[in-house]
Parts: structure tokens; C-alpha cells; sequence
């Protein structure tokens, strides 16, 4: 049945392309730019190291995978978001769908309908009837996720997470899949609908958000993200309060062990970010420089 198919294909990736619409929108500006940090072991001993992913099939954004792999080979354990087990995952694959007596037609108005309905079609290639029993945000991925399609079969934290699993490491996630479900349900239906009716809108800011992350300019990343305003109101939640719960479980983890951590680079940034948080816990965070991919290439408009 197709509806399943768009299930498994979802279950990995829904949570990764909403939050580098929403979250990456929504963070304030760091002093350094880097997207990789080091975490020298308090009295333990262990060394740590943070990495900033950005949550993209794009090949390019691979670029400095092999070089993060290394600092992997010297940890005990990688740290993400949430654990990319695909099993984990589909048992919680029925929070995606709407009430049994529910539709999307009951969700959005008629005239908008009728617009979503032709972007689906023009995105996806699926028929409407396919996906009406999804909920909303899940639409929203699932056209994003045909928006974002690039080179490869998987997002950059998924390539990690296999990394990973091949090398034996063990995988912590710091939040859970319906954890972070229940987050993205927060999102105002007006966002989800303006952007079902006109997905093309994005697509040049996207395009600059790949240039900056593989430059490492963090500050003109910055730039772009924060043009979204009803992103921003939502930061609080989106950001801020998932970053100090984050701090708290990778305070912990560094304890005993030597981790990579790899997240969502607008996790790092900011005053209320990860690394200044590790900060005043009594941590050094010390950059690791990324050279700019002797391949680079881009399409950006100055």
C-alpha cells in the first residue's frame, strides 16, 4: 500500500528536514565560526567533541564526514539527536497519522486544499488520496523532503549513524522520536499551509544555507536564517529549551565516557547554544577548523 511506503520512508527523516526549516531559522549569532569543537576531559580524562550536522541528502554537505569520522575512531560512543534506528523508529511511525475518522480534508480550508493538492502532485508525483491521512506536519516533510532531494539515498546525521553502528560504537540519542513529534505538532497550521502552497520560495535560501555551512560562516548562515519571524517566535521551544536539556544529558555522558556528539549546527550558536551552556558548566570548548572542501561549489546570488 503506498500510504505504508511513505511511512518507512518518512520515519527517518520526517524530524531532520523540519528542523532545518524551522530550527536552523530561529538561532542567534555565535562568535566563532566552527562547526566542529573539542572538549578537553575535566579530571576524568575523556575528550569529547561536538559536531555541527546539517540535516541535508545534498553531497556536498558531506564534505567533511571522513574528517569527523577520525575524531569518531577516538570515542567510546556517538551521540545524536535521537537514535536513527530504523526499528525505533517505526514503532512510532502511527503518531504520524490522523485519527481514524479524520482526513486532511477536515484539517485545511477548501481553497487552500485545492492549491495543496496541485503541489503534492508537482512535488511528489503521489495522488492526493495517498497521503490525506497523514497529519499535516508530516505532509509538510514529505514535500520538503522532494524540495531537498539531492545525491545521496541519506542524510548526513543518518550517514553518521550507520558510521557508527559499522564500527561498533554505541549510540545514544538525546531525545526521542516522539519527543521531537510532539514538538513539530506545535507548529501553526498557517506556517505549514503557507508553505504547502508555495514550496519554491525556499529554495534560494536553501541553496545559501549550504554555501555557509560548508565555509564554516557561521555568522552569514545566521543571516539568512533569521529572516523567517514567525520562526523566531517559536525559538524558545524549538531551541532554547531543547538545548538545556541537551547540555544537561551531554554534561553527563562526557562524565565517564568520550563522545562525539553530532547535532544540528544551530544547537552550537548563540548564548543559549550548546557550547556556550558546556561553557558555564566549566567546560573549554576550543574550535577545530574545517577547511573549505578544495571542490566547493555553490550557486548564490551576493
Amino acid at each position: 500500500m503506498k500510504t505504508n511506503y511513505t511511512m518507512k520512508v518518512l520515519s527517518t527523516r520526517i524530524l531532520f528536514l523540519i528542523f532545518v526549516f524551522v530550527v536552523m531559522q530561529s538561532f542567534p549569532a555565535i562568535t566563532q565560526d566552527a562547526l566542529l569543537w573539542k572538549i578537553p576531559g575535566n579530571e576524568n580524562g575523556n575528550t569529547s567533541y561536538i559536531y555541527g550536522t546539517i540535516h541535508l541528502r545534498d553531497k556536498r554537505v558531506f564534505a567533511f564526514a571522513d574528517t569527523v569520522l577520525n575524531y569518531l575512531d577516538l570515542c567510546d560512543k556517538l551521540v545524536l539527536e535521537m537514535d536513527l534506528n530504523p526499528l525505533i523508529l517505526m514503532q512510532s511511525a502511527s503518531l504520524m497519522m490522523l485519527p481514524a475518522d479524520s482526513t486532511l480534508h477536515d484539517v485545511f480550508q477548501p481553497d487552500d486544499l485545492s492549491v495543496i493538492k496541485e503541489t503534492v502532485k508537482k512535488m511528489t508525483g503521489m495522488d492526493f488520496a495517498s497521503v490525506e491521512k497523514l497529519k499535516p506536519v508530516v505532509l509538510f516533510s514529505l514535500v520538503m523532503q522532494h524540495q531537498m532531494k539531492g545525491d545521496m539515498s541519506y542524510t548526513l546525521d543518518e550517514y553518521l549513524y550507520r558510521k557508527g553502528v559499522e564500527s561498533g560504537r554505541e549510540i545514544v540519542g538525546l531525545e526521542t522520536f516522539e519527543e521531537q513529534f510532539r514538538l513539530l505538532e506545535t507548529i501553526p497550521l498557517e506556517i505549514i499551509t503557507e508553505y504547502l502552497k508555495d514550496p519554491s520560495k525556499d529554495e534560494e535560501e536553501l541553496e545559501l544555507m549550504i554555501c555557509c555551512y560548508l565555509e564554516s560562516d557561521i555568522d552569514k548562515l545566521l543571516q539568512i536564517m533569521q529572516k523567517d519571524e514567525t520562526m523566531i517566535v517559536m525559538k524558545k521551544e524549538f531551541l532554547d529549551d531543547r538545548n538545556r536539556k541537551m547540555a544537561e544529558s551531554i554534561g553527563t555522558l562526557m562524565q565517564d565516557n568520550s563522545v562525539l556528539v553530532a547535532v544540528g549546527a544551530g544547537h552550537l550558536a548563540g548564548e543559549d547554544g550548546l557550547i556556550n551552556l558546556l561553557k558555564q558548566k566549566g567546560y573549554f570548548a576550543e574550535p577545530i577548523v574545517l577547511g573549505i572542501p578544495e571542490d566547493f561549489a555553490c550557486e548564490t546570488q551576493d
